[in-house]
């Protein structure tokens, strides 16, 4: 019973924090798109999950958001449920598809490959 208490818990709480993240992140994928470096741009293509959505924050110029987000990314790598990597997760393809439109400046690109993302994170992790 205590296990399922927890379950519905984290399930509950992984989906609030995906609605804030995809609430924020659209849009700080779109403001980077236009503001980012050519420095920055290489990293996103190296980084970890965590780095890269941070990065992306960083690059959209508000310091307030990225400590924010680096705080609820943290909490959701507490959850089971979302911690992912390595060869064949999905979310590295994810990430290109941001980072592409990030590179062509296509700000609206940007923000819908960041949105679908998100919203496979929610239903890998639910499912």
């Amino acid at each position: 019973m205590h296990e399922a208490i927890s379950m519905l818990v984290d399930s509950r709480t992984l989906e609030e924090l995906v609605d804030y993240r995809l609430i924020v992140e659209p849009r700080l994928a779109g403001r980077a798109a236009l503001r980012r470096s050519d420095s920055a741009l290489s990293r996103m293509e190296q980084v970890g999950d965590v780095d890269f959505h941070v990065l992306i924050a960083r690059e959209a110029g508000n310091l307030l958001i990225e400590d924010n987000l680096s705080t609820t990314l943290s909490a959701m790598g507490r959850l089971s449920c979302c911690q992912h990597g390595g060869y064949g997760d999905p979310s590295a393809e994810e990430h290109r598809a941001v980072v592409t439109a990030i590179r062509f400046r296509d700000a609206q690109a940007a923000s819908t490959a960041m949105a679908t993302h998100l919203s496979n994170v929610l239903l890998r992790a639910t499912h």
